[in-house]
């Protein structure tokens, strides 16, 4: 009990001081399809085929944080709509203690803009619901001298859910095998606590990205990735190499944060016809914080194909790299 406490006091302490790193937990966008398909609507149905993805992502393993973060998509593409379609959800735990459950849809229109040219516009529309459970916080008052959690707390912690709605866009241009994507996302500026404090308001963010696949051979393959997301208080930038040598992919991906924070990702995937399996760590490689632990998060992630288009050859697609 008294390491519980113990913990509990050093990341108050963290958040206190670098209230960004906690915070940001940067979950991949323009890298990961997963985390893609909710920052950029534009992403639905560019691959063709149906496609259902979970990932579990834990962040500072090892840690007793608990935090984590899950996504469960599904993205096709369907004829009589003209484009693609997807549906998401992503559930943030923080410590236990607050819960961010995020849920939408999103459609995007797909056309041809030239020879080998087109462009995909997209629009999504989702709730975020947080939770908070305090059954389990330990606050400073609660701590006797010998460091047991046996008082009782004269600090009252309120137990308030708040759903509100967001809207995100966004934009993809494709030309052969390559592509560039625009989002934005939190049009609305959703306000997570409902006291309109400017420290649980989502900011307006912008995505760039881009990637495209370098054919080698008929079993080996080169996918380069780029990502740029910015909203007021938080730059991230990402790029990396996906390398694909027939059902096996490896990659590496460097991250870095306007906090001073340079990280590493590196993957593995295998791709068996209509099931994939990924796995990744992440780990830090230049931070000023002293106090955070060097791995940063491990994620595994498993897709199933639950439907081929029959006339997929007939539109154009673009397969995202298997990170």
């Amino acid at each position: 009990m008294k390491r519980s406490a113990t913990l509990f006091l050093v990341g108050i302490m963290v958040m206190l001081m670098h209230p960004f790193v906690l915070v940001a937990q940067d979950d991949g966008a323009g890298i990961v399809m997963t985390s893609t398909l909710i920052e950029n609507p534009s992403v639905a149905g560019i691959e063709g085929y149906g496609v259902l993805r979970f990932s579990y992502k834990n962040i500072y393993p090892g840690n007793k944080y608990k935090l984590n973060k899950m996504f469960l998509t599904y993205d096709s593409y369907f004829e009589g709509l003209h484009g693609g379609t997807s549906f998401f959800i992503s559930n943030d735990s923080k410590s236990g203690m607050i819960n961010d459950l995020h849920i939408g849809l999103s459609y995007a229109y797909h056309f041809k803009a030239g020879d080998d040219f087109y462009i995909s516009a997209g629009l999504s529309a989702s709730l975020f619901h947080r939770g908070f459970n305090f059954g389990n916080a330990v606050l400073p008052d609660q701590i006797d001298s010998y460091g047991n959690v046996s008082l009782v707390s004269g600090e009252t912690l309120v137990d308030k859910n708040v759903t509100v709605p967001d809207v995100s866009t966004g934009f993809l241009f494709m030309f052969k095998n390559y592509y560039v994507g625009l989002a934005m996302s939190h049009l609305t500026q959703p306000d997570l606590s409902g006291d309109h404090s400017e420290t649980t308001i989502l900011n307006r963010s912008v995505l760039i990205h881009a990637g495209g696949t370098i054919p080698i051979n008929n079993d080996i393959k080169i996918d380069p990735v780029l990502a740029a997301k910015y909203d007021d208080k938080h730059l991230i930038v990402s790029g990396g190499l996906a390398l694909g040598i027939q059902k096996i992919s490896t990659n590496a991906i460097i991250s870095y944060e306007n906090s001073g924070c340079l990280d590493l990702r590196a993957g593995l995937s295998f791709d068996f016809e209509s099931f994939g399996f990924n796995y990744a760590y992440k780990f830090n490689i230049l931070n000023d914080n002293k106090l955070l632990p060097v791995s940063v998060h491990h994620q595994i992630g498993i897709s199933v194909v639950l439907n081929n288009l029959k006339k997929r050859k007939a539109i154009h697609t673009i397969t995202i790299p298997k990170i």
